[in-house]
């Protein structure tokens, strides 16, 4: 019994530590999505501006995918948010559930006792 309380402890906290890197991957791919966002908001003439009246249909094309990009950029963002608070929700379930197996390895059961 005891050899297996350990062996799921381990497995746990293995689980739990592997969740918590993926987290910080996410945070760190989010932030970086962020401040990619935030240089395209803030820098526009990095691409230009928007043509009032486009110059050609490819100028129009460009400007096309470039919507879309940022559309797309923003979808992925809220992808991450959702996988970031789904991975913290898993960490938090593992976090209790090793709180409990720590309370019940204190817990003295009749099985333990001598006869």
């Amino acid at each position: 019994m005891h050899q297996e309380a350990q062996r799921l402890d381990t497995k746990l906290r293995d689980q739990e530590s592997k969740l918590t890197s993926q987290v910080r991957r996410h945070q760190a791919l989010e932030e970086e999505e962020q401040q990619r966002i935030s240089f395209l908001s803030e820098n526009p003439s990095y691409l230009g501006y928007p043509p009032l009246i486009a110059e050609n249909k490819e100028e129009l094309q460009i400007w096309k995918k470039y919507r879309a990009f940022l559309s797309q950029a923003e979808s992925l963002r809220e992808l991450l948010r959702t996988s970031i608070a789904q991975c913290e929700q898993t960490r938090q379930e593992i976090t209790e559930t090793l709180d409990d197996l720590a309370r019940f390895r204190k817990t003295p059961h009749s099985s333990d006792s001598p006869t």
